[in-house]
């Protein structure tokens, strides 16, 4: 032991030894856990990795809501035009009513030949 050390630091350190083997002991299995998980997550382990994965669903997630909106506007465009078709409708019957209740006038009042 060298003689210019206290005997209250050595005894500190005897005391520190211990948590510092657990603590390097901890840390063996902690480095296994991080390589695997950067396996897994990074690399993809045979898969497409994590953020690639997200890249896809986020892509299709887009797609997706793009295809809803040209729905929504085509259902919103399909409901103009048939309202405007049955106003046509409304007004050609208004038309033929109003042709047959002229030629009903007519051949009533004898205005035509």
């Amino acid at each position: 032991m060298p003689a210019n050390l206290p005997q209250k630091f050595l005894d500190q350190l005897m005391e520190v030894i211990p948590a510092l083997a657990i603590h390097i002991a901890g840390d063996v299995p902690r480095d296994e856990k991080i390589n695997a998980m950067y396996k897994l997550l990074v690399m993809g382990n045979g898969e497409p990795p994590l953020p690639e994965t997200i890249r896809i669903q986020q892509a299709w997630i887009l797609a997706h809501d793009a295809l809803v909106v040209a729905a929504e506007q085509k259902a919103a465009e399909c409901a103009k035009e048939s309202r405007m078709f049955k106003r046509q409708m409304i007004g050609l019957f208004v038309g033929e009513v109003l042709t047959l209740l002229g030629l009903a006038a007519s051949t009533f009042l004898r205005i035509a030949k």
